[in-house]
Order: C-alpha cells, then structure tokens, then sequence
C-alpha cells in the first residue's frame, strides 16, 4: 500500500531508469545467446557420439537463455507502466498540494486541515482538496499493487520454464552447493549462480533458500514468503483431522494465528519493510517443537545497525508473537531516535526451541541453540552489502543464557552484547565472552561492549537472577549497568520483565542508544 507520504516523496524517473537498465540485461543476454550459437554453427562438420552430446548440451543452454531473455523483457514494460501511472498520480498530488495555499496545511499522513477556522466558506473547498489527495493516493496504490502483481507472475513456470527445466537448472545450480560450507562460502556459491538459477532455486527449494545463513536476505525472504503459505495451507487442511481441545488442534490453531500476525507485518512498511528470514512451522503432533521463525524489520544487508533479539521462555510461534513484532519496530523507532542519520535493523531470533514454562531451569536448551545463534551471526556477516554493520545481539530473560553461551563456549559475530531481565550467563564475568567485530577481529568482552540492566520490578531481581550462573548486574561480573526504569504500574506481575523494557522510554531509548553504538545513560 502506498501512503501520503511515500508519494509525496516519489522522484519521477525512478522506475524508468529501472527499466532501462532491466531492458539492457535482456539486450545482453541475448547477445550472448546469439554469439552461442553463431559458436555452435561453427561446429557443424564435427560428428561422432561426442559432437552430438555437445550440441544437445548447447541447445539446451541456448534454449534457457531464450527463456531467461523473455523473463527479463517482460520486467521493462511492468516497470514503465508503473511509472506512468504513478507518475501520474504524483502529478494530481502536487497540484492539490499546490491549491492548499494558505488557506489549509496538510499533515503528514495526508489529513487535509484549516489554518484558520473552519468557516461555511472553505468547508466545501476543504472537502474536494481531501478527496483530490485521497484519489491520488488511492491510484498510486492501485498502480503500485498491480505492478507488484504482475513482477510477482515473473517467475520460472510463468514465463514457460516447465518443470524439466526448472529442475535441471536447480540440480546444476546444487550440484556445487557448498553442503558444510561457511555462511561466507554459501553467499560465495549464491553470487557464483546465474539469475535463473538463483530464481528456479527460491521457487523450487524454498525451505533450503530461507533457512541458509548466508544466502542474501531479500532472497530468504522472497522464498519464506512461499514457505509461509505452503505451512498455512497445510496446517488449514490438518485443522480438520484433529478433535477439538487436543494437543494438535491447538497446536496448529496457535501456528495459524502466528502465521496471520506475520502476514500482517510483513504487509506493512511501518516503521520500515519487514523481511521474513526464516520460517518452520514444525510437526505439530511432537508437543516439544514449538516452532520457529525469524523476522526482521528493516533489511539486514544495507542497515547501518543491526540487533538480533533474542527471546526466552514460551518463544513459540503462536497468537502471542504480536508484542515480539511490536518490540522489534519500537526498537527501530528508538534507534531512529539515538541516530536519525543512520538505518537500523531490529530481528527477532526465534530460531531455537526455548524452553517452556518450569524448563527455564534446563541449560541444555541454550547449549543446542548456541552453535545456530553463532552461525546466523555470522551469516548477517556474510550477507551484508557495503561496509560491516555496527552488529549487536541482545539477550532478553532466558535469552541472555542462549547469547551468553553462545559467546562464553564459542565466538559470536557480533560487536556489543546487551542483557535484559537476565536469569544468568553461563559466565563468570564479561571477560568470558568473545565477540567477533566487523573487522574479524576476535575480543573479550568488557564495559565497554557488554551492557546490562534490569527494571525495578522485574521479578527476576528476586531471587532467579543467578539460575544459570553470574548476575550480568552484579558488581564483579564488569558490564556496564544500564538505565531501565522501575518497569512498574504494568498490567501484570510479568510486565516488570518484558513489557517494561520497551514500552518505557527510559529503557528502550537507551537500547537505541546501544544499538547506534553509543553509550546508555548509567543506572542510577
């Protein structure tokens, strides 16, 4: 959907320039594709077994590019179309904006308002002025929707890539997929593939495409999109198959209701797109898979900032993961806040299975999720463009013990580490943490790259704060102690530990403070 804003700020040519540089890659592939086989031509007096191979191998590649060539071709004339449509609605927004004069000021969401009292006079005039840019957004939207209709028709099969294409463009794009590879290694296979391979790939392999750490973000998510709905439409046709009040039931209708709040984020762009990196939905016959996801706002690969959220116990993909969504984007808005200057991207980690209710006193949960945290950190390395992100990953109650773990018995890609309402580390002191700054450069943990805090109503500080080993807010363990508030007068006993964090300025502002890479106010 495109907002008052967002056309406002519409620069005329945009999709223009896109389209002609989409129409030179056509132009260039199908060069390539003549000199292909103006070469085999040339090979017309070779005979034998050997010859025949050959030419059935290049007809075949000639017969791809063809493809790809067409798919290409047909990206332009979407673009221009868009271009001219929106472009147009641009125009009627400017010249209502231009009759407003004095006599009105419009606001940032487009709400049309006197600028002095509203008299019988411009009542009329203030109407036609609101609908005039209401219309004009309204087209835009249209225009915007049917365009991102048609590029999303773009792929393999529509463009006439049948399936024995498809997968043969997907065995040879997997027969040198780096299986144990680094995250570096896989975003290296990634580049090395051509456009309708990585394409085929995303359609045709999407689990393995959202679920690889290293393989570029916008890719994940275009593929976890397709994910997504496959698992919807699955657990809707179990739904049926299971009594009312069972285990599974429940299971799938949690998993639905998640999966409806996902949509919903992902379908807004407020405070910025959201990117899905990774979704599992799990069997919901076993009670111990919860299920997992991981969702970003902002992409990760261009923010200047980007924090990993991790969550603790109760972390599974059901109705609740709507606060998760919302801490994520007041993350962002407080980022915003510390460094108007710089982008941030904010992710919620629910890539392990936390434990559940009484099994916070179980270590091994954080012990399995810590080797999947250090490689997804080092994915982020992996995928991103331009110079490294100022990285930091925070540890959210028994999320502070996966993070902590992560760090004390190996080395997490990251350059801050920050814990909230932590119920311990695994570590005696900061110094046992090792994190790995953009640089590659491997440090230990101090003051200065280690920050704690807790509210003062968080029912952690009494009593549960060392369950898995050092307080990060004692005196010897050297974080620095961070500003959070009392976290008091919230709905419930919980609110101190979770809530309080970002809902309450004193808190959330000092974690946009971190996360921009400067320091939080000291807690007092």
């Amino acid at each position: 959907m495109v907002n008052f804003a967002q056309l406002n700020e519409f620069e005329p040519g945009v999709f223009a320039d896109a389209a002609d540089a989409w129409e030179a890659h056509a132009t260039n592939l199908g060069d390539q594709r003549t000199a292909l086989g103006t070469e085999v031509d040339s090979l017309s007096d070779w005979c034998g077994e050997a010859a025949e191979a050959a030419r059935t191998h290049f007809d075949g590649l000639k017969g791809n590019l063809a493809d790809s060539v067409g798919l290409l071709e047909r990206i332009a004339p979407a673009l221009r179309t868009a271009e001219e449509e929106i472009g147009g609605a641009k125009r009627l927004l400017d010249e209502a904006i231009a009759d407003a004069g004095d006599r009105f000021r419009i606001t940032a969401d487009g709400t049309v308002q006197p600028s002095g009292d509203l008299t019988g006079d411009i009542a009329g005039d203030l109407t036609d002025l609101q609908d005039r840019i209401d219309r004009a957004v309204r087209q835009a939207t249209e225009a915007d929707e049917r365009a991102a209709s048609t590029l999303r028709e773009l792929n393999p099969v529509e463009i006439g890539l049948g399936e024995a294409v498809t997968d043969a463009a997907n065995r040879d794009a997997l027969a040198d997929f780096p299986e144990n590879g680094t995250p570096e290694e896989i975003r290296q296979w990634w580049d090395g593939l051509s456009a309708i391979e990585q394409e085929s790939l995303i359609h045709g392999n999407s689990a393995l495409i959202g679920s690889t750490d290293g393989i570029p973000v916008v890719a994940r998510d275009r593929a976890n999109r397709i994910v997504l709905d496959e698992h919807e439409a699955i657990l809707e046709t179990q739904l049926g198959q299971y009594p009312e009040g069972s285990g599974e039931r429940t299971r799938i209708q949690d998993r639905l209701a998640a999966i409806e709040l996902i949509d919903e984020r992902l379908a807004s762009d407020q405070p910025d797109r959201a990117y899905l990196i990774h979704f599992d939905a799990q069997d919901v016959t076993d009670r111990d898979n919860p299920g997992r996801f991981v969702i970003a706002t902002g992409n990760p690969d261009t923010a200047d900032n980007v924090v990993t959220n991790v969550h603790g116990i109760n972390s599974t993909v059901d109705g609740n993961i709507g606060t998760w969504l919302e801490q994520n984007d007041a993350t962002v808005d407080a980022a915003n806040r510390a460094d108007e200057s710089e982008s941030t991207a904010s992710i919620a980690w629910y890539g392990y299975d936390a434990p559940i209710g009484g099994e916070v006193l179980d270590g091994s949960y954080a012990e399995n999720a810590a080797p999947d945290l250090r490689r997804f950190q080092e994915g982020l390395r992996a995928s991103h463009d331009g110079p490294p992100s100022n990285n930091t990953v925070l540890g959210h109650s028994y999320g502070s013990t996966v993070v902590g773990e992560a760090a004390g018995s190996g080395r997490l890609h990251t350059d801050q580490i920050a814990f909230v309402g932590s119920v311990g580390t695994t570590v005696d002191d900061a110094s046992d943490l090792r994190l790995v700054t953009g640089d590659g450069d491997t440090v230990r943990g101090d003051s200065s790259t280690v920050y704690a805090g807790r509210t003062e109503q968080d029912f952690v500080g009494s009593g549960l704060s060392g369950m898995h080993g050092n307080d990060p807010m004692s005196d010897d363990y050297g974080a620095y102690r961070f500003e959070t508030g009392t976290g008091g007068d919230g709905p419930s006993i919980e609110y101190g530990h979770t809530g309080a964090y970002w809902d309450r300025e004193e808190s959330v502002d000092n974690i946009g403070r971190i996360v921009t890479g400067d320091r939080p106010v000291a807690d007092r």
